[in-house]
């Protein structure tokens, strides 16, 4: 019997590489533009450490990226995932060997900022609820994720009431 973290971990593999963090489905891209390119690289000289060492990294850990640069277009042009939160398992003090009939995962992708995020929401269902490992159950319900445009338009017309 597979055990729903095996499950769990094979699907949020077909939406990041997670030997590099790297997302996988393209719908989550954009072209950056060349002035933010060039933002990025001049945020990079006059920021230069600081670019990572004001992030709370646990021990030894390091970026993902060795790059000034790099590290300043992952935090804003390119889409990242966060597991937010799970669902399904015991505390370590009170877990046992079991298998666990199920798992929920509450991910956060942040999509960069002129990245269409209806299209990207599409993807990512039909990526994560098609061909399920061994024919497991899987559904993908995703809150209200928007694009930039979608979200300052919502709260102009919210704030006008």
């Amino acid at each position: 019997m597979p055990s729903s973290f095996r499950i769990a971990r094979s699907l949020i593999s077909r939406v990041e590489d997670e030997a590099t963090g790297a997302i996988k489905l393209d719908e989550l891209f954009v072209q950056v533009p060349p002035d933010r390119m060039e933002q990025a690289r001049a945020s990079a000289k006059i920021l230069g450490d600081e670019v990572f060492t004001k992030m709370p990294f646990a021990g030894a850990t390091k970026p993902m990226a060795g790059d000034l640069t790099e590290m300043i277009l992952n935090r804003t042009w390119r889409p990242q995932l966060a597991v937010t939160a799970m669902d399904g398992y015991p505390l370590p003090e009170n877990g046992g060997n079991v298998l666990l009939p199920c798992t929920t995962a509450k991910l956060s992708f942040r999509l960069p900022p002129t990245c269409d995020a209806v299209k990207a929401t599409k993807a990512l269902k039909r990526k994560l609820e098609e061909s399920a490992p061994y024919g497991a159950e899987v559904e993908f319900d995703a809150e209200d994720g928007q694009t930039v445009g979608t979200r300052r338009a919502w709260r102009r017309g919210w704030r006008r009431r």
